[in-house]
């Protein structure tokens, strides 16, 4: 679901997630919170929340994602399932992502969710 601008009809379309989009690649790497992946273009910090869950800030260190990244912010739930993803980019855009419903092909080690010791 798109939706630029408060008010506005949102555009709603269900895609597969990956191919060879290189942006769609790196969203992917986020929602599996792929480590081996993410620390190949970013720098990773995370801090628990209230809830249970967790915020991972992202900052870009590849060349290439420097020009269109400043930060990710993603947002998991207790149950270690992304719900929101905060982007901002090198001109002052912000995007905010709501995850509604999110299907994943197989079970993931809980310690793939876990930074640190």
């Amino acid at each position: 679901i798109t939706q630029i601008f408060d008010g506005e009809q949102p555009d709603v379309k269900a895609t597969p997630v990956g191919g060879n989009d290189e942006i769609e690649q790196w969203l992917l790497g986020c929602f599996r919170f792929d480590l081996t992946a993410l620390r190949r273009d970013f720098t990773i910090q995370a801090s628990a929340t209230p809830d249970g869950g967790a915020n991972i800030v992202l900052r870009p260190i590849a060349t290439k994602l420097k020009e269109q990244l400043v930060v990710l912010v993603l947002t998991y739930n207790a149950a270690n399932q992304l719900t929101n993803l905060r982007s901002e980019d090198p001109q002052g855009n912000r995007l905010d992502f709501v995850v509604l419903k999110a299907v994943y092909s197989e079970k993931l080690d809980d310690a793939m969710f876990r930074v640190g010791p």
